[in-house]
């Protein structure tokens, strides 16, 4: 399906089951920070609901982005010689409610959950 620019506002999260967009990004802001977006890994597992693959998933919102964003130094790879900034994700499964800008509910069967960070050679641990 392919979405013109000028839909785009009018075409809510679940009402569209393909997006030819290279990029996920949480469009995360003070107004939807406690919901319907909650953060980056609540909108990745988003598009797992609809079908995209993990691998896609991550793609869009590493390599693909870093390519996008040219930032001056090789980021979103771990190849060697490159900034290693690492998120350690774990896959969960279960059933997982995901709501849109809507308020339309989805039940996830997969959901993306923070293990650890690494960056600059500093490690994360999640915050409750």
């Amino acid at each position: 399906m392919k979405i013109r620019s000028a839909e785009i506002g009018k075409t809510n999260f679940f009402t569209c089951s393909r997006y030819p967009f290279p990029l996920i990004s949480s469009d995360l802001y003070s107004a939807n920070i406690n919901g319907p977006v909650y953060d980056q890994l609540t909108t990745l597992s988003k598009f797992l609901v609809l079908g995209m693959s993990l691998h896609d998933v991550i793609a869009r919102a590493t390599v693909n982005a870093a390519r996008v964003f040219n930032f001056g130094a090789e980021i979103g790879t771990l190849k060697p010689g490159a900034e290693a900034d690492v998120s350690v994700l774990e896959l969960k499964d279960g059933e997982f409610p995901f709501i849109d800008s809507d308020g339309k509910t989805r039940t996830g069967r997969q959901k993306l959950e923070a293990v650890t960070t690494v960056k600059g050679g500093k490690v994360f641990e999640p915050t409750a």
